[in-house]
């Protein structure tokens, strides 16, 4: 990213991240995402019989988080993605909540946000998360961990096309 745009960027994050925590449908009173994001919702479920994380993306079936991973296409984005886990008492770390990193899956996953692709994240008011891949540049895989209070971590995958630059 050219220099000269980091605070444009950092304007049009501000504003999506405002319209998101804050927007509503005003007939149906639900969250709606900022205009012109693709939305990727990130569903995690605890088991506790076999004591393990399983993710849904984007209301799909129930897989291994080695397994799910999140494709955001060349040209695409940026991309919001909602982290909830309904119902199963987890609590997001704050601050701390999330890692991302570039290379081989590691345990322990890095500490915090070591990219430039990813903007956040912000936990909001009903407690999800929410962060911005901008895939921008040239195409990457992310590894990305999600951190607890009270929970083990969980570590999907997003695989960004990269191409479109702000």
């Amino acid at each position: 990213m050219r220099n000269g745009n980091h605070l444009r960027v950092a304007w049009l994050v501000g504003c999506a991240i405002t319209l998101t925590i804050s927007g509503c449908d005003n007939r149906k009173g639900t969250m709606t995402p900022a205009s012109g994001f693709k939305t990727e919702n990130v569903k995690l479920v605890w088991k506790q019989a076999t004591n393990e994380w399983k993710v849904q993306l984007n209301g799909g079936g129930e897989m291994n988080p080695n397994a799910a991973k999140t494709t955001i296409n060349k040209g695409d984005g940026p991309a919001i993605f909602i982290v909830d886990v309904a119902g199963q008492g987890a609590t997001f770390r704050n601050p701390g909540g999330l890692s991302v990193w570039t290379g081989p899956k590691t345990n322990p996953a890095p500490p915090g946000v070591n990219s430039t692709q990813i903007l956040g994240p912000v936990i909001t008011s009903n407690g999800k998360m929410v962060f911005f891949d901008l895939n921008d540049g040239p195409a990457q895989t992310l590894n990305y961990a999600i951190h607890f209070t009270n929970k083990p971590s969980v570590d999907p995958i997003i695989d960004n096309g990269g191409g479109k630059e702000f």
